[in-house]
Formats: C-alpha cells, structure tokens, sequence
C-alpha cells in the first residue's frame, strides 16, 4: 500500500499538470483570438500591398507588377508606393474570368505519332513555305502604317495644350481609371484606332487640364 508521503506527491503532480495544461489552453486561445482580430483587420482594409495582392491571386510580385505595368491590373499610386483597392481587384477578377473550356494540348501527342510514322526525310529548303512577294509587301506596309500611326493620348494632350513629357509615367491602367471605360474600348481606342466615348475623352480632358 502507498505511504502517506507518495499519496502527498501524486496529489501534488496532479495538481501542477492540471495547472501547466490550463496554461497552454489559455495561450492557445489568446492566440487563435489575436490571429482573428489581424485577419478581420486585413479584409476591412480598402487597399493592399502589392505582396498581400499576389499571394491572394497565387502569383508571384513580378508577374503582378508586369500586368499592371500593361494596364490590365488597376492600381492606386500613393506619392512613390503602389497599392491595390480591393474592390477594384474583384472587379477585374470578374472581367477576366472565363466560362470557356481550356483548350487540351495536342502538341505532345501529334509529335510523337509523327515520330513513330516513318517519314521521308525532308530538307531544310523544302521545309520552308515561300511567301509571295505581294504578301511580304502588303505585310511589311501594315507593320509600318501601325508603327506610323499617332499615340490617341498624346493628340488629346496636345490639343488640350498639355505637354505629355511633363506627365511623367502613366499606366494604361491609370488613363483607363480616369476615362472609367473598360479594357477592350480603351485598348480599341489606344491602339486599334476606334472611337472612345465622347464622355470618357471629357474625362480625361478635364483631369489632365487642372493637372497643368
């Protein structure tokens, strides 16, 4: 039978586990409780940084900043800091999301049949197709004509009496922001030629005059 000294220890250990587990239960709840508060704080937030933006899209910071460098990803610019509105990142999500099917690659597939089939060797020269000079011309006179043809933007500026170089850089997504249209009309407008409405161009007009 245990002696009086045994039974005073166990009751002892007993009660010091029974202390150091409350301990541990109460450090776990404090922090799951500070985790809480930091993720609430983050969704209320109206912008983010450019690294909480791509972990949130699952792409890395470089990828993130070439497309809104290319105007597809609209930004807000805080004297020298780049941020994101979250709304408007949501909004771009929705524009981009596609209901099409991805298309499956048979690149792999049709390669290796040709490996298999035994075909006649076939040279360099004959491989390459020729190009009817008339198609090569016509070609070379489109590339020039949309390399000739005037920036849209800078016309604007120029009428306006704004010189563009005094500007300093500007993204496509930031005219787009200002002129409120969406992609594909100011891209038409930009670079294919087509008209902009005439309340997007006021827009613009009026945000680059008081500019000057």
């Amino acid at each position: 039978m245990p002696n009086d000294l045994e039974i005073a220890f166990r009751g002892l250990l007993k009660i010091v586990v029974q202390e150091v587990a409350s301990e541990l239960q109460s450090r776990e709840q404090l922090l799951n409780h500070m985790n809480s508060e930091q993720d609430s704080c983050s969704e209320g937030r109206l912008l983010l940084r450019a690294k909480e933006v791509a972990e949130r899209l699952a792409i890395s910071e470089r990828h993130l900043y070439k497309m809104t460098v290319d105007g597809g990803l609209p930004c807000v610019r805080i004297g020298q800091s780049v941020r994101y509105r979250v709304k408007a990142v949501q909004d771009w999500l929705r524009e981009a999301e596609s209901t099409e099917a991805p298309q499956p690659r048979r690149e792999a597939s049709v390669k290796k049949k040709s490996i298999n089939n035994k075909q006649p060797k076939i040279t360099r020269k004959s491989k390459q197709k020729k190009v009817p000079a008339k198609e090569r011309s016509s070609s070379r006179a489109k590339h020039e004509s949309e390399q000739d043809r005037p920036n849209p933007f800078r016309l604007l500026l120029k009428k306006i009496g704004v010189d563009r170089d005094l500007l300093g850089p500007l993204t496509n997504g930031e005219l787009r922001q200002i002129a409120e249209v969406d992609l594909p009309t100011f891209n038409g407008w930009m670079y294919k030629g087509r008209d902009m409405p005439e309340v997007a161009l006021e827009k613009l007009r009026k945000h680059f005059s008081i500019q000057e």
